[in-house]
């Protein structure tokens, strides 16, 4: 990209890339972080305690811990979206 734009351009353009790069990243880290690696490690405990197909069943996805987690990814998602993406 940043052989498409002319470079007195490039000057006011770069400082969005910068915050919607780093936006992205943290935002997919924090999603990482607090949704997919806890949800993953409790449906591997209950998959070794009850079977693969309880931890498919919506009593396990809609239980209070799994709810929970699921609501812990709303701040990720509110940085992906707002700092990464829509300073463009």
């Amino acid at each position: 990209m940043r052989q498409t734009v002319a470079d007195e351009k490039w000057k006011n353009i770069e400082r969005y890339i910068r915050v919607s790069f780093w936006g992205l990243n943290i935002g997919l880290a924090l999603m990482v972080l607090l949704n997919l690696f806890p949800g993953g490690v409790f449906q591997l405990v209950d998959v070794l305690q009850n079977g693969y197909w309880h931890a498919r069943s919506s009593a396990f996805l809609y239980q209070g811990r799994m709810h929970l987690i699921e609501w812990l990814r709303f701040p990720a998602d509110l940085i992906f979206i707002f700092v990464g993406v829509l300073p463009w």
